[in-house]
């Protein structure tokens, strides 16, 4: 089956986070899968040496926990896992032009975290048909499409990343996705979607934030590099809500 290219038009995005200083300071807990095994991938003493092996290796419900290094590596993931790197600064899958991390069709129930994905054609892809998906805390750059999503069964959640210095930022064609505490840095196109996707582009729950040295309750979108709106109420959330975008200051998550 032949993906078909998104429309680059978005009509409903509200909460603009003025602030490129979300992730530094987010508090999240990684959300995962079922409790199975945990095995350690690192180039040195650990259950593996590449990450592709210890997915190979691992049952559904397990996860793989990746310590700091740089693996040159296409990983294919067709099972429920939670990949979970030690910290996103130094924690590096290098793509070498090729997709970095893959969901196969049908493969419910994937969390990443805690990674750097570069280099790339895709960052990360999910393809078709799968449940239960989460991207989190991630760092994604210089790639030619950051995360792909194509033809997903139910709402995949996309939070806390960094999307910067991708020709694309993310791409969802025919797919459910709640999108929101992520910053879209530098890239020639921050968004791209398909008018068949039903997207939700701020938290569903609000959330305590400072901004400027004054403590805030409100629902949060995503930062946008090139948002032009207004911040009427100054409490660091833009007032438009069209594809919004932002400026620059600091929003500290508690």
């Amino acid at each position: 089956m032949t993906r078909r290219p998104p429309t680059t038009e978005i009509r409903t995005v509200l909460r603009t986070i003025l602030s490129a200083g979300v992730l530094a300071v987010l508090l999240l807990a990684c959300s995962g899968t079922a409790a199975g095994a945990t095995w350690v991938v690192d180039d040195g003493d650990a259950d593996f040496a590449s990450i592709q092996a210890a997915v190979d290796a691992a049952a559904a419900g397990d996860t793989i926990e990746v310590r700091s290094g740089t693996y040159v590596e296409n990983v294919v993931v067709d099972k429920s896992l939670n990949l979970r790197g030690e910290n996103s600064d130094t924690v590096i899958i290098d793509a070498n032009g090729k997709t970095g991390v893959r969901w196969m069709q049908h493969t419910d129930n994937v969390s990443i975290s805690e990674f750097t994905i570069r280099n790339a054609s895709m960052g990360i892809d999910v393809y078709s048909h799968t449940r239960g998906s989460v991207i989190r805390n991630n760092i994604i750059t210089n790639s030619w499409i950051g995360i792909d999503c194509w033809q997903i069964d139910n709402t995949i959640t996309v939070v806390g990343n960094t999307i910067t210095n991708n020709e694309r930022g993310i791409i969802l064609s025919a797919t459910p996705a709640l999108i929101y505490l992520n910053n879209f840095i530098k890239n020639s196109v921050n968004v791209e979607t398909s008018p068949s996707s039903t997207n939700i582009w701020n938290s569903t729950g609000k959330i305590v934030y400072i901004y400027n040295d004054n403590t805030y309750t409100n629902y949060l979108g995503n930062y946008w590099d090139d948002y032009t709106g207004t911040d009427s109420d100054g409490d660091g959330i833009g007032d438009t809500s069209t594809r919004s975008r932002a400026a620059a200051a600091r929003i500290d998550i508690r």
